[in-house]
C-alpha cells in the first residue's frame, strides 16, 4: 500500500500517520510519500520517498509515478481534504475502469467550504473516511450544493474513523507539573522558568494565519497584566516562515516585545536552537511528553479546526482546555472544555477554502483571566478533559483496526470477487532516492511464516 502522509515532520498529521501506519505494517507492505519533504529525513521503519522532482513541490507528479511502478493495492491518503483532492485527481485519471489501485482518503474536514468545487476531486475515491461525523455533515454539505450548479459531482460512500490518543505517552506527571518541568529542564529541554505556583499555558499550534497565534499572544499580554502566576509556552515556529521564506503566519518574537511580555513567555524554538529562529520546533516524543505534562492549560485559537491532536495529547495529561466555540472543536468537545464563541465567517481571504471564524479576544481574556486565578475549576476541567482523552472511542488500535477493516474493503470491490494480489506477492521496482529495505527486513518472523503457510 502506497500512503501519501506527512512523515518526519514536527507536526500533528506526521504523529497520526505515525500512528496509524504502524498498526497496518502488518497487513500490508507500506510505502510512503512524504509530503512537506524535498530530502528524505529517514527514520521510519517502511520505505519513503520525498517529494524531490523538479517542478512538482507538492508531490503529485511523485505519486503518480510511485503508483506506476509500485503498483500498489491502495493508495491511502492521510491528508486534509482539499489536498488529498488534488492527489486523487492525478492518480484517478491514470488508472482504468477495473485496473489500477484503490484510491482512500482519511481527512479531517475543518469547516464548511466556501464552494462545493473545493472537494469536488473526492468524488474519484473509492472511500472517504471523515476524522469526525461533523466532517460528514459539511462534505455532503458540498455535494448538495454542486448537485444544484452545473457541475455536480457523487461522493463515495462516507464513513467516520475517529485519530486516537497515546496514553502510554501522554499521561499527568507522576510528581506533579512542576516536577515535570524540573525533568524536562534536566534533559536539554525548554526551561519553563518561573515562580513554583506559575500557570503555565501551551500553545503549540503551526504558526500559519488561520491559527491565529496574534489573538492568542495578545489576550495573553492583557491576562499577565493582572495575573502574575500566567506563563505562555508558545511551542512553534517563531517566525511564521518556512524556510524557503514563504509562510503567513505571525512574527512571534516581535510581537511579544511589542507587548512587553518577553520575560512571561518561552519560545520553545529559542530555547532549543539558542535563538536561532527555526521552523516548527522538533522534540522527541520522550521531551513532547514531558513538555505538555509541564503546562497547565491548554490554548487553541484557529479559526478552522478539523480535529485538534495536541489539545486531546494534552488533555490526556490531565490539563484544561480553551477550545474555540465552532467547527469540529464545538462538538469534540462540549462542555469538557471551555469554549470560546466565534464571530461570523471572516471575508473569503485567497487561497481558503473553508469559513473561517475568529475567536473573541475579549471573551478570551476573561476565560483565560478566570481560569489562571481559580486553581479548583482548573483542576476540575483538567480532570473533564483527562476523561474525555481516555474515552474508548479515541483508542487508536481501535481507529487502525476500523481504517484496515475499510481499506480490505474498498480493494475487494475495485478487483471484483478477485482474490487482490498483494503487493508484496509482486516483483519490487527501485525508485532513485528511494529509502527502501528488503521484503525480508520489511516483514517480522512471524508474518513471513503466515505467508509460507498462506
Amino acid at each position: 500500500m502506497l500512503v501519501i502522509a506527512d512523515g518526519a515532520a514536527p507536526t500533528g498529521f506526521a504523529r497520526v500517520a505515525r500512528s496509524f501506519l504502524e498498526r497496518l505494517q502488518d497487513r500490508w507492505r507500506l510505502e510512503q510519500l512524504l509530503v512537506h519533504h524535498r530530502e528524505d529525513p529517514g527514520g521510519l521503519p517502511w520505505p519513503t520517498h520525498a517529494c524531490d522532482l523538479a517542478g512538482d513541490p507538492f508531490g503529485h507528479e511523485k505519486a503518480r509515478r510511485l503508483v506506476r511502478a509500485l503498483r500498489p493495492d491502495a493508495v491511502l491518503v492521510l491528508y486534509d481534504a482539499v489536498r488529498s483532492g488534488h492527489f486523487l485527481r492525478v492518480l484517478a485519471a491514470d488508472r482504468g475502469a477495473t485496473a489500477g489501485p484503490a484510491l482512500i482518503v482519511h481527512t479531517p474536514p475543518e469547516g464548511r467550504y466556501r464552494s462545493p468545487r473545493a472537494v469536488a476531486a473526492l468524488a474519484d475515491a473509492d472511500q472517504v473516511v471523515s476524522a469526525t461525523p461533523a466532517g460528514v455533515g459539511w462534505l455532503r454539505d458540498a455535494e448538495r450544493q454542486a448537485a444544484a450548479s452545473e457541475r455536480p459531482f457523487t461522493l463515495p460512500l462516507l464513513e467516520v474513523v475517529p485519530y486516537g490518543v497515546d496514553l502510554e505517552r501522554f499521561r499527568p506527571a507522576p510528581e506533579g507539573r512542576s516536577a515535570a518541568r524540573r525533568r524536562l529542564r534536566e534533559l536539554g529541554g525548554p526551561a519553563l522558568e518561573g515562580p513554583e505556583d506559575a500557570v503555565w499555558i501551551l500553545c503549540a499550534q503551526q504558526n500559519r494565519r488561520r491559527k491565529r497565534l496574534d489573538v492568542a499572544v495578545r489576550a495573553f499580554a492583557r491576562v499577565a497584566a493582572s495575573c502574575p502566576r500566567a506563563r505562555l509556552c508558545l511551542h512553534t515556529n517563531p517566525s511564521g516562515r518556512r524556510a524557503d521564506g514563504t509562510g503567513d503566519g505571525v512574527d512571534l518574537p516581535a510581537l511579544v516585545a511589542a507587548l512587553g511580555v518577553e520575560d512571561r513567555v518561552v519560545l520553545t524554538a529559542h530555547e532549543l536552537t539558542g535563538g536561532e529562529v527555526s521552523e516548527h520546533p522538533r522534540l522527541d516524543d520522550e521531551h513532547l511528553a514531558l513538555l505538555f505534562a509541564s503546562c497547565d492549560l491548554g490554548l487553541n485559537t484557529s479559526m478552522v479546526e478539523g480535529w485538534g491532536l495536541v489539545a486531546f495529547e494534552h488533555a490526556a495529561t490531565g490539563a484544561a482546555q480553551i477550545v474555540p466555540g465552532h467547527s469540529a472543536a464545538a462538538s469534540l468537545w462540549g462542555d469538557v472544555a471551555v469554549q470560546v464563541p466565534a464571530f461570523e465567517a471572516e471575508p473569503v481571504t485567497v487561497g481558503t477554502t473553508v469559513e473561517e471564524r475568529p475567536v473573541d479576544e475579549d471573551v478570551l481574556v476573561d476565560e483565560l483571566r478566570a481560569l489562571v486565578d481559580d486553581d479548583v475549576r482548573r483542576t476540575r476541567l483538567g480532570r473533564a478533559a483527562r476523561r474525555r482523552a481516555l474515552d474508548p472511542s479515541l483508542s487508536w488500535d481501535e481507529a487502525a483496526a476500523a481504517l484496515r477493516a475499510l481499506v480490505e474493503q474498498a480493494i475487494a470491490e475495485r478487483r471484483g470477487s478477485e482474490r487482490p494480489t498483494r503487493s508484496w506477492d509482486r516483483p519490487g521496482i527501485e525508485i532513485p532516492g528511494s529509502r527502501r529495505r528488503s521484503l525480508r527486513d520489511q516483514e517480522s518472523p512471524a508474518g513471513l511464516a503466515r505467508e509460507r503457510s498462506a
